[in-house]
This record gives C-alpha cells, sequence and structure tokens, in this order.
C-alpha cells in the first residue's frame, strides 16, 4: 500500500513539474521584431495579394530568422532552424520600377529559434534590382533571397548559420541589406 501510495505521489509530481523542465532543444522566443519587408513583383503578379500573403511573406520572414546553410559545388542549401508569428503587418510602399513593382511591408513578429548561435559576423552590402533581374528580363531572385546568397558568398564559409539582420529599401530599385553568419 505505502508501494502505491509513493507510485502515485511521484506521478502527481511529475505531472505538476514536467511542464516546467520542456525537454529536447526548447525554442527560445526572441521576442518581438520591427522588420521592414520588401517583394517585388511583376505587374501582372502584383494584384494577387492572397498570393502575396501566403507564399511571399512567409518566404521572406524566414530570412530573419536563422537557417542553416550548407554550400556544395556552388550550390547553396539553406534549412531554417526557426520560425516567426505575425503580429501586425502594414503595407507602406508601392513603387513602379520598370516592369515590377516594390512593395514594403512594415511587420511586427515574434521571432523563435532552437538555434543559439555565437561568433557572429556581420555583412554590409547595398545591391540594385537589376542584380535580380537579368538583362532577359526575367525576375530571378527577391530581394531577402539575394541578399541570404551575397551574405553567405561574402562569408567565404561552407557551412553555417545566416540570417538578414536588416533590409531597407533606398528608393530607385535600390536595397541594403545587414547579413550575420554563425
Amino acid at each position: 500500500m505505502a508501494l502505491k501510495r509513493l507510485f502515485l505521489f511521484i506521478t502527481l509530481l511529475t505531472v505538476i513539474l514536467l511542464p516546467l523542465f520542456p525537454g529536447g532543444s526548447p525554442e527560445e522566443d526572441l521576442g518581438k521584431d520591427k522588420v521592414k519587408a520588401y517583394i517585388i513583383l511583376s505587374r501582372g503578379d502584383s494584384a494577387n495579394t492572397l498570393f502575396v500573403e501566403r507564399y511571399h511573406l512567409p518566404s521572406l520572414l524566414s530570412s530573419f530568422a536563422w537557417s542553416e546553410f550548407l554550400v556544395n559545388e556552388g550550390v547553396i542549401t539553406t534549412k531554417a532552424a526557426g520560425g516567426y508569428r505575425i503580429i501586425s503587418k502594414k503595407q507602406f510602399l508601392v513603387e513602379q520600377i520598370g516592369n515590377y513593382t516594390v512593395y514594403g511591408y512594415d511587420l511586427t513578429v515574434n521571432h523563435y529559434s532552437s538555434k543559439q548561435v555565437s561568433s557572429r559576423k556581420t555583412y554590409s552590402f547595398s545591391f540594385s534590382y537589376t542584380d535580380l533581374v537579368p538583362a532577359n528580363g526575367a525576375l530571378i531572385r527577391q530581394p531577402h533571397s539575394w541578399a541570404i546568397t551575397k551574405g553567405i558568398n561574402k562569408s567565404g564559409k561552407t557551412f553555417g548559420f545566416v540570417r538578414i539582420s536588416k533590409l531597407l529599401y533606398l528608393g530607385n530599385g535600390k536595397f541594403k541589406a545587414e547579413v550575420e553568419t554563425g
């Protein structure tokens, strides 16, 4: 009988205390961030706001969370190590450049990460939408994916972690980015 009570006491104590001590690799809430995000679309694609919000914004926001990267024979692959939750979203920019439109969003997000990245290095650089649109006129990259690629290339590393810490639109198709690697 005493053994049964001890077992019930330990079980009850475990049920009460287990949520206080999660196992595995818990995600760290990195808090609220204000993010300026930009998407470039051809004028025909720009009317589909559902596509923008369901496809482009998630892809874009994942660039602001830590992602693991690997460079193999010049090909870069990334795997997200974090996530986000959009708290608020406000479109603040619509600018026509050539056959494209730049959309800017002020976003407030909660970032979550299961990665603790130390010994970070920041790379700052500028680029133009013409880097994203080759001579044939077809858009090949979004500003955030271009910035991630350029940051990885500037680092010279073949593996590690990467994220955008800042992406700004300067006007006239020009961007400035700060990319961190670790």
